[in-house]
């Protein structure tokens, strides 16, 4: 073999590598999205009307931020601590926060800030 076949095949292999990846990045993406959807329908009018609660509870006090009990802090949080069966719609509740004109900050591991 030369040089400039062992070149070839290697670009070769690269580039199957990297076309197979894309495939399976599209299947995850879409298994994401359909999950994403399904947990929305169930549980994402709750969560709104929760966190909108505690929005409004906060504003009447005159604060800009929600300060409520999590299973973390008992105490009291100004991170909204989701449940690990709501992390699929983590980032459409963050969307749909700051579609509405609020500040929000993603916290690691299902939390978010939302202030105004």
């Amino acid at each position: 073999m030369k040089a400039s076949e062992a070149k070839q095949a290697s670009k070769t292999y690269y580039n199957k590598l990297v076309s197979d990846h894309a495939v399976e990045y599209k299947k995850i993406m879409e298994r994401e999205r359909k999950e994403t959807e399904k947990v929305w329908a169930k549980r994402g009018n709750a969560l709104v009307a929760q966190i909108e609660g505690w929005i409004k509870k906060a504003s009447l006090n005159g604060e800009h931020v929600t300060f409520e009990p999590s299973d973390i802090n008992p105490n009291g949080d100004e991170v909204i601590w989701l449940d690990d069966a709501d992390r699929p719609i983590h980032k459409k509740l963050m969307d749909y926060f700051r579609k509405n004109g609020f500040k929000v900050v993603e916290y690691d591991h299902n939390g978010m800030k939302i202030t105004w």
